[in-house]
């Protein structure tokens, strides 16, 4: 899963989507531009469809209440999803083919600011990551305590020939990743060695940038990547596949997943929530916990 507050990009030879999903104001699919300030032009959704790919303009609210509308409280994106492959090549000549379409709609395309709302969503879901989290099932009395782990720092560069990983990844600024090969998984979570329908996509956050290149192959199943500009980029030879994979199972209830209430693609929702504890301990040295509240999912 992707979420930018201003812009993805995607730059490779071939995008592989398995239930993939893609949300932000502007969207580079290889050289495709989508922009969320207007309705997508029929001839772009056509001949995405015709790939298989799901695409259009939507209006997420950020109110909590049933007030009355309020036009402050909303944000327009384009969204992608679904399970399709779409080649550079054939972006490439749909745009040779439509290049009067192609130039409206680069037009004044720096000036879009940036989706507001949506990039302080990222920056609370930030902040879960940095805090150990308790997740329970209380019907069945199932608990996991989920430590903070992984790579925490203002800027996150990495240069490596493979990389594979389940852990986060951030940076309060950037994540820049160069690298031959790279995988990221979510985690499943397991109780008594039996995994259950529940887990925690890999988050990979660069509040302000993240830059992915890869000479080989990108593959994320079950990532949340998300911040202000992404770009997923293949710097390999031309003959080579160049793939980015895009995955995520949706019989899994992802208890990150800051859009888990867009049914038709997440139709699974487990017991399980965060909560927040009260820990003490009493006059034998015997420690309890206590729930003070639930903490609500990301939004």
């Amino acid at each position: 899963m992707l979420r930018a507050s201003k812009r993805v990009t995607i730059d490779t030879n071939v995008l592989q989507a398995h239930n993939g999903f893609i949300l932000a104001p502007i969207i580079d699919l290889q050289g495709l531009v989508l922009r969320a300030d207007y309705p997508v032009p029929e001839p772009i959704k056509c001949f995405l469809t015709t790939k298989n790919v799901n695409v259009g303009r939507v209006r997420v609210n950020y109110k909590d209440t049933k007030l009355p509308e309020d036009p402050d409280c909303y944000e327009y994106y384009v969204r992608i999803y679904g399970t399709f492959s779409i080649s550079k090549r054939e972006v490439t000549d749909f745009i040779t083919n439509n290049a009067a379409l192609m130039e409206t709609q680069l037009r004044h395309i720096d000036d879009m600011p940036a989706a507001i709302k949506m990039q302080s969503c990222i920056e609370e879901q930030y902040k879960l990551c940095e805090e150990d989290a308790t997740y329970a099932d209380l019907a069945h009395n199932l608990v996991w305590e989920v430590p903070v782990s992984g790579m925490f720092t203002n800027e996150t560069n990495i240069n490596t020939k493979k990389m594979s990983s389940s852990q986060p990844i951030m940076g309060k600024d950037s994540v820049d990743i160069n690298t031959v090969e790279l995988v990221s998984k979510g985690n499943v979570l397991v109780v008594k060695e039996k995994e259950i329908n529940a887990g925690l996509m890999a988050p990979l956050f660069g509040l302000k940038k993240t830059n992915i290149n890869f000479a080989k192959k990108a593959q994320f199943e079950d990532t949340l990547i998300s911040g202000e500009n992404i770009s997923i980029k293949y710097t390999g030879d031309e003959n080579e596949n160049g793939d980015l994979t895009l995955g995520m199972n949706t019989n899994i209830d992802w208890l990150n997943n800051p859009y888990h209430d867009f049914f038709r693609m997440f139709p699974v929702k487990s017991n399980i929530e965060r909560y927040e504890l009260k820990k003490e301990q009493d006059e034998t040295g015997k420690k309890h916990a206590t729930i003070v509240k639930v903490k609500p999912r990301p939004s």
